[in-house]
């Protein structure tokens, strides 16, 4: 009977380590695996970004040629406008004989409409002109009284110099 514990115990413990060996290659596999399915997700990503990084690159394109379309675009509507304006200085001239003040006025309003074109640049820290609005007009009524109260006051011979006070420039800060 010693001798079938004795194999008992021999096996049980050979039974031990086996499953020992086995534990550690599990773990192994398991391991390799891990390491597997993170080189698949770095992968993933590394390919969802490489695409990502294309498409804004025809995104980009895209919107280079669109911009030169515009630029294209506003040369040919100014160019084509020129024309127009040229051609309606012609049609007066041939209907009846335009004056060199009709000319030049016609001339002014082709700047006017340039300049109103051009967009106003922003400029942080400085003043830019503005338009005497019925805002400014307001504020010029409301001061008016101090102004002049002050002006009398600073005057020692109880005279001003003016007789109006209406605003004639205007400009505004950002």
């Amino acid at each position: 009977m010693t001798r079938s514990v004795q194999d008992a115990a021999a096996q049980l413990l050979q039974v031990e380590q086996s499953q020992i060996k086995l534990e550690l290659e599990i773990k192994m596999f398991q391991s390799a695996l891990s390491r597997l399915q993170g080189d698949n997700w770095q992968t993933h990503f590394t390919q969802q970004l490489t695409t990502i990084k294309q498409q804004i690159g025809k995104m980009e394109n895209v919107l280079t040629v669109r911009q030169k379309e515009n630029k294209r675009l506003k040369q040919e509507r100014d160019s084509a406008q020129k024309i127009v304006n040229d051609l309606t200085i012609k049609l007066k001239e041939s209907q009846h004989k335009i004056s060199k003040d009709d000319k030049k006025e016609i001339e002014k309003k082709e700047k006017e409409e340039k300049a109103e074109k051009v967009e106003r640049v922003m400029v942080c820290g400085g003043c830019m002109d503005k338009d005497i609005d019925d805002n400014i007009k307001q504020i010029t009524a409301k001061i008016k009284d101090d102004v002049i109260n002050k002006a009398k006051s600073d005057n020692e011979n109880d005279t001003y110099a003016f007789d109006e006070f209406t605003a004639i420039r205007a400009q505004s800060q950002v």
